[in-house]
């Protein structure tokens, strides 16, 4: 069995490796993660759709090598250290949070 959706509704912090090499994964939602912080959703080659909209603090290697990733949720994300949506080709630039072009 392989996992295309995953919702975690709740869970509010996520640390150390998250989602990682996961190739069948297409939809990732967690409504109420508010930290993110180590590997999160690295090389998902099939991830599509990934929603985090209380996020507000990314750290780590966030979204990096996700080379189908098209949608990108995060409304209020204020601050991005580490390496963030590396190699998404897909990903639109208005995608990708505004803090992450002021660094």
């Amino acid at each position: 069995m392989r996992i295309r959706t995953l919702k975690l509704p709740e869970v509010r912090e996520v640390e150390g490796y998250f989602a990682c090499h996961c190739t069948s994964l297409v939809s990732l939602k967690l409504p109420e993660v508010r930290e993110v912080e180590g590997y999160f959703a690295y090389n998902c080659t099939s991830l599509v759709d990934l929603e985090l909209p209380e996020l507000k603090e990314v750290g780590g290697w966030f979204a990096n090598y996700c080379t189908s990733l098209v949608s990108l949720k995060l409304p209020k994300v204020m601050e991005v250290g580490g390496w963030f949506a590396i190699s998404c080709p897909l990903l639109p630039k208005e995608a990708i949070p505004k803090c992450v072009y002021d660094r």
